[in-house]
């Protein structure tokens, strides 16, 4: 077995200290070596966060048991940004004490970063299908609640000149109802768009019908047309829609050719408000495999405006946050018509669930959080 490079505990450790810099990971050298991407931050970041998840001993093990403390201990002091003063208090040993576990701590990342480290191989994947998995990747963080109805109207504005070259015109059938929808809006509107492309260029109608149908929880989007001869769609247009997990079909009947996409909306909405990106990334990932849909604000302040147009189903928020702090939110969030009655989780590192229940809260998680601790949360309040 190939022994772990002294420099490599180094480089580990650094890239630890700089766990929210994107510009310095982008060009930290365990990038340049393992993660040689447009997103080799994320990458990287990404690969640390599970080196250190792969510490955890589990919810069973005492919060401040020396089993449980090097996890403890590095995921209050790196992902949650914790002094060293706060975290030896909130574990309850010296900092003399709080210092030698974390030195334990960066050996143990290290190693396990090593033992998964990514193997560079040559590439077989073609140039273009890389190239539009790395421009996907780059506006993956732009997801948000979209309105269907006009990303449709805007993708038909896009290829509108096509049309009018090619003598077509589109027929649309949308619910009077807005279509809402948590997706990557730029990805979704390019996917309408190059079919809508195809559609006019392969059609010998002079008509594109397009129908927006939703009977929860599927959301589809036809459209129709009368084709030239069988012309297949790009492949860019399939990679695209794999991309945000839609299904696309492709079916000619009675002499119309019909494109179909079926969209599986969540079950249900649920907004994360915290300032720490490592926490969200963390609810992003223990939840990437249930039925929900995920909405992540930043501050106090971004939580409360995306509740002006967006109702969730579950509100999940931290304590320790700029501008306003967790008590003051959700006091706000229960104050306004549209939530008061909404389920609203807190979940901090200050262990204190009758206070959060006293305030409006329906429960409580306490950092620092596992999946365990995340699924318990969701259950308790009907979400699961």
């Amino acid at each position: 077995m190939q022994e772990i490079p002294t420099d490599f505990f180094d480089d580990v450790k650094d890239a630890l200290e700089h766990l929210y810099d994107f510009p310095a990971l982008q060009k930290h050298s365990l990038s340049l070596q393992y993660f040689n991407t447009q997103n080799a931050a994320q990458d990287l970041r990404r690969a640390l966060l599970d080196a250190i998840e792969k510490l955890n001993p589990g919810t069973d093990v005492y919060f401040r048991s020396p089993h449980a403390r090097l996890y403890n201990l590095v995921h209050l002091y790196y992902v949650e940004g914790m002094t060293m003063q706060e975290v030896s208090d909130e574990l309850g040993i010296s900092q003399r004490q709080a210092y030698r576990d974390l030195k334990k701590a960066q050996e143990s990342i290290a190693e396990i970063f090593w033992h998964d480290r990514p193997q560079i191989e040559p590439s077989s994947t073609p140039q273009n299908t890389q190239s539009v998995q790395s421009e996907v990747e780059r506006l993956e963080g732009n997801i948000q609640v979209i309105n269907l109805n006009d990303v449709v109207e805007s993708a038909w504005r896009a290829v509108e000149r096509l049309a009018d070259t090619n003598q077509k015109t589109c027929q649309f059938d949308l619910p009077t109802t807005h279509v809402n929808l948590t997706t990557v809006r730029p990805v979704a509107l390019q996917i309408l768009v190059n079919l809508l492309s195809h559609s006019i260029q392969n059609s010998q109608s002079t008509e594109i019908h397009i129908r927006l149908h939703h009977e929860h929880p599927t959301i589809n989007l036809t459209l129709e047309y009368t084709p030239k001869g069988q012309q297949p769609l790009a492949p860019i247009i399939q990679q695209l829609v794999d991309n945000l997990g839609w299904r696309l079909t492709y079916k000619t009947i009675e002499h119309q050719q019909q494109i179909c996409l079926s969209i599986q909306a969540a079950d249900a909405k649920l907004l994360i408000i915290d300032d720490n990106e490592g926490i969200l990334e963390l609810f992003d990932r223990y939840l990437s495999d249930m039925r929900v849909q995920l909405l992540f604000a930043k501050s106090p302040l971004e939580g409360l405006a995306m509740l002006e147009t967006l109702t969730p189903d579950l509100i999940i928020l931290d304590v320790m946050m700029p501008e306003m702090d967790g008590w003051e939110l959700l006091q706000r969030i229960r104050a306004l018509p549209q939530t008061m009655n909404t389920a609203v989780l807190v979940c901090s590192v200050f262990n204190d669930p009758e206070l959060a229940t006293s305030l409006g809260a329906n429960g409580f998680i306490n950092k620092p959080i596992d999946k365990d601790k995340v699924l318990t949360g969701l259950r308790s309040v009907g979400i699961l």
